[in-house]
């Protein structure tokens, strides 16, 4: 397939006006996860209109706080807003530092180089269901890799490939892991995710695999 993502509003908090992610933070305890933050922290990444400068930070309602100031890199964030020690005065950053406008911004993909992107496929009911290249699940789900130069941020452009006209949609959850881990299991995994996001992705479902 030839395919391009189109990163979405990250939840519906963001009421449809950009994309990011919002972050999920809960730890193992026995077995059992308990939630530390009620309130997921939204986060983008942007390019400011106006001064061409591009920078990360909270998405409220009634614009975006910039975060960079606070640290180098998204990666940086990310331990900011998952470690207790540090939450809450990022918090207070984001509740109390001045707003950009949300039109004075474009959106860029929430994590601009991400070190891996795997996809996985086949892995609903309903998909493998229309699906006319299998007619039963699979006994793993489908993996495959994206590309960050595939990933483009929401309401830009869609590069639709000349191989065809046919361009569907699909829309996904994006998971944003936030923590180095190996080997997780089920009763773990959930300790490295660090927020979600919504992805589109554009398909040419008459273009056969090489």
């Amino acid at each position: 397939h030839h395919r391009r993502r189109d990163h979405v509003a990250a939840s519906s908090g963001v009421d449809g006006r950009g994309s990011g992610w919002r972050t999920h933070v809960r730890s193992a305890t026995g077995g059992r996860f308990r939630t530390r933050h009620t309130r997921g922290m939204r986060l983008a990444t942007v390019r400011h209109m106006p001064t061409n400068r591009e920078f990360f930070g909270a998405v409220t309602d009634d614009g975006i706080v910039d975060l960079s100031p606070t640290c180098a890199h998204q990666n940086e964030l990310m331990a900011l807003v998952h470690d207790p020690a540090t939450r809450p005065a990022l918090a207070a950053a984001a509740e109390n530092g001045p707003r950009i406008p949300l039109d004075e911004v474009e959106w860029l993909p929430p994590i601009p180089a991400p070190r891996r992107i795997m996809c996985i496929g086949t892995n609903y009911a309903d998909h493998v269901a229309e699906s006319d290249r299998i007619s039963a699940p699979p006994e793993h789900p489908v993996i495959f890799t994206r590309f960050p130069s595939s990933l483009v941020g929401h309401g830009q452009n869609l590069v639709r490939p000349t191989a065809s006209t046919s361009y569907d949609f699909e829309g996904e959850l994006g998971i944003v892991i936030g923590r180095t881990t190996r080997h997780a299991t089920p009763s773990n995994a959930l300790g490295a995710l660090g927020g979600f996001t919504c992805f589109m992705d554009g398909t040419l479902p008459d273009c056969p695999p090489p």
